[in-house]
């Protein structure tokens, strides 16, 4: 292929996605899809069909303000699972660092918002979450593939708080 671009193919020999990269362009798609999502208080920006999102909330671990991310999401059980891919990136995503520093967060589906204990999958079941990811939404094992990082899967576990 030229152009950089190569088709990442799931486990059914289908072309997932095309290979894609952080630039301006991506960044100000990110930025407007979470404003869509929090100024329709969840009505806009849930996703559909396979490629649902959610809206996690995180404590930014140097300035101690709330931070807001859309991410793809699959449900495992009772808990969401999201994947640190960054699409490929050389290093892991601001909001993974941030539950790194502080686990409790907050994830919003559409109008329902929950508390959540994040931790991150390891082996056995880091492996199928990480399989599923790539098999149900696609591209994921391409991200792997372009960086040296092992990328994170988290499971977002619901916590029960005081006004739960």
């Amino acid at each position: 292929m030229h152009g950089g671009y190569r088709p990442a193919l799931n486990h059914a020999g289908m072309v997932a996605r095309m290979r894609l990269r952080k630039t301006p362009i991506v960044v100000a798609y990110w930025k407007a899809h979470r404003w869509a999502y929090r100024a329709s208080g969840g009505r806009i920006g849930q996703g559909s069909g396979r490629r649902k999102s959610l809206l996690l909330t995180t404590t930014g671990r140097k300035s101690g303000e709330k931070r807001h991310v859309a991410l793809t999401y699959l449900e495992d059980g009772d808990a969401f699972v999201v994947v640190a891919s960054y699409l490929g990136e050389p290093h892991n995503p601001a909001w993974y660092l941030n539950l790194q520093a502080n686990p409790q967060a907050t994830v919003r589906i559409g109008t329902r918002e929950f508390a959540v204990l994040a931790r991150e999958a390891e082996g056995e079941e880091r492996e199928r979450l990480f399989g599923r990811f790539d098999i149900e939404i696609g591209g994921y094992q391409a991200y792997a593939d372009q960086t040296q990082r092992r990328i994170p899967v988290v499971v977002l576990e619901h916590r029960i708080t005081a006004s739960s």
